[in-house]
């Protein structure tokens, strides 16, 4: 098994923990839960992004294939389908600093 191109199990440990910390992220199966219902989107990604200008929000939104030109950043997560949710909570996950990929 590899793991963006690494055998976490031949890892030393000081490597694996640093795999882990800094390159991987888990998004569980139901993203609504972990994402706060009284949020919007917008304000959702502005707390795990490292720029917050409209710009640099407009580039996360792009990110994560959620439409730019229309209200996905005004709405809260019950009014987004289940994989724009996940897709929401993927840069939470990582905090901006992780690949991102939909495959198990």
């Amino acid at each position: 098994m590899n793991v963006l191109g690494r055998d976490p199990f031949a890892l030393p440990d000081v490597r694996l923990r640093e795999l882990r910390r800094h390159r991987l992220a888990y998004v569980g199966q139901d993203p609504g839960s972990g994402l706060n219902p009284r949020m919007q989107v917008r304000r959702l990604l502005a707390e795990v992004a490292a720029e917050r200008t409209p710009g640099a929000l407009t580039a996360l939104l792009d990110e994560v294939r959620l439409p730019t030109d229309m209200d996905s950043a005004d709405r809260r997560p019950g009014g987004l389908s289940g994989g724009q949710q996940r897709r929401v909570g993927w840069p939470g996950a990582g905090s901006g600093c992780c690949r991102r990929s939909s495959r198990p």
